[in-house]
């Protein structure tokens, strides 16, 4: 298979589409367009694009747990199970655990998953709509925060 073009995506300006041998095969960051030094031109066997459609996967997934993350906090088991979620999608289904498993740890490393401050959080938001501390905690385990935490 023959590299026959690389273009911009129009919705993700951040990613591009790779075609070969005149059909789409797979997309990729610009990161990891110039980490692989592909372009037009260059041969790829069915294994090595079988390896960038990986890539594309773990990339596009890495995206939207960020975006999914960012949203608002979120506690471990939150995190767990919507990794669990999308990877049963069709586009996910060949992500390994040990990719979730990284992203997990990433987000831990970021803080962007944090049990203690998504706690506090949801006890400050819940506090509002007047719940009793027996409502919080049960509330708070259901989403996979220790009791110890709570």
């Amino acid at each position: 298979m023959v590299i026959t073009a690389i273009t911009q995506q129009v919705r993700n300006p951040d990613r591009v589409s790779i075609y070969a041998d005149a059909a789409f095969r797979f997309s990729l960051t610009l990161d990891q367009l110039l980490d692989s030094k592909l372009k037009v031109g260059v041969e790829l066997s069915e294994q090595e694009v079988s390896n960038f459609t990986r890539l594309s996967n773990e990339g596009k997934l890495r995206m939207r747990v960020l975006n999914w993350l960012l949203m608002r906090p979120h506690s471990e088991r939150e995190l767990r199970t919507y990794l669990k979620q999308k990877t049963r999608l069709v586009a996910y289904k060949d992500t390994s655990s040990e990719f979730c498993e990284k992203l997990v740890d990433e987000a831990k490393q970021k803080k962007l998953i944090d049990d203690e401050a998504f706690a506090s959080w949801w006890v400050g938001r819940s506090s509002r709509a007047n719940r009793s501390r027996t409502m919080l905690k049960a509330e708070l385990l259901s989403k996979g925060v220790e009791h110890e935490t709570i």
